[in-house]
């Protein structure tokens, strides 16, 4: 009953991505522990990036339905 359900969220939930502005390393959402589900804008947090070591912001955005930069 709720296995269709399941996958579209598991879908959507690969779907999101996460880049750190400063150093430009990106990685999916769900590898943070991020969850972002039928929302449909990218969003900027502050966060630790675990490549460049800074605080600064990060782009959480859909893989699909945000273009890149």
């Amino acid at each position: 009953m709720f296995t269709r359900l399941r996958a579209a969220i598991d879908r959507e939930r690969r779907a999101w991505r996460i880049r750190c502005e400063t150093c430009g390393r990106d990685r999916p959402l769900a590898a943070t522990g991020g969850l972002r589900l039928w929302a449909s804008s990218p969003v900027h947090k502050l966060g630790e990036c675990s490549q460049c070591g800074r605080l600064g912001p990060m782009l959480v955005y859909h893989a699909v339905k945000t273009p890149q930069p």
